[in-house]
């Protein structure tokens, strides 16, 4: 029963959230379309760009190797090339909207939830094909189920952080630098499993991480001044 209201927990999480943002930006008719830009990036510079890459780098014989043998190399090339990919489709679509005077001060934090939404409802539709279709394995596997809820709370946090971060890299680079190395440490996180870490203290800490780069993140942002003709 415990796995059953996890997966459940799941599902509220990673794909009512999202779903719920983006209704309440459509009946404000306010910021949904760059929620949905936020969706399309993610999709870009994963779904279409860096995961067929890396399909295909996972042919080469050197690759495996390095990744057979070097877990840890590994792990901080995929964070590296996450972070770069996907703080880059930000950069590009702000670039865009900015210069089309489509601009506004909630601009990031729209398109933070867009961008992670489409991330954690991915994660959202497995744990529902799982509560309909193989319910017994949710039961065994008990309240393990409820991480990945868990940790889509504290990656959409992260989302939205570095989508302030690179807004206002739009004036001044550093923070776009910021963003990717922080999309890169929040990924290599996953490290400390490797070393016996449990998966519930990754958890905890990816969340203070969350936390502590939110609050970082709109103070910066609180302090910007985003008139369109700054950040063109």
């Amino acid at each position: 029963m415990v796995g059953i209201v996890s997966a459940v927990f799941n599902v509220a999480v990673c794909i009512g959230v999202p779903l719920g943002a983006f209704l309440v930006l459509l009946r404000r008719r306010s910021g949904w379309r760059v929620f949905l830009l936020g969706m399309a990036g993610f999709f870009v510079s994963q779904l279409c760009v860096r995961q067929p890459l890396l399909a295909l780098l996972g042919q080469v014989d050197a690759y495996r190797l390095f990744a057979a043998g070097n877990p840890v190399g590994q792990l901080l090339f995929l964070s590296v090339t996450a972070g770069l990919a996907e703080e880059s489709a930000r950069l590009v679509i702000f670039r865009l909207l900015a210069r089309r005077g489509r601009v506004q001060h909630g601009t990031p934090v729209w398109y933070g939830l867009g961008h992670g939404g489409l991330e954690a409802a991915l994660v959202g539709v497995n744990s529902l094909v799982l509560l309909v279709i193989f319910p017994e394995l949710l039961q065994r596997a008990g309240w393990a189920v409820a991480l990945g809820g868990m940790e889509r709370i504290s990656a959409q946090m992260v989302q939205v952080a570095l989508s302030l971060f690179v807004f206002c890299g739009l004036r001044r680079k550093r923070w776009f630098v910021a963003a990717i190395l922080l999309h890169t440490l929040c990924n290599f996180m996953t490290v400390v499993t490797l070393f016996g870490v449990s998966d519930l203290m990754l958890e905890v800490l990816l969340f203070a991480f969350a936390a502590v780069v939110l609050y970082a993140a709109i103070k910066l942002w609180k302090g910007e001044d985003f008139h369109e003709k700054n950040l063109a």
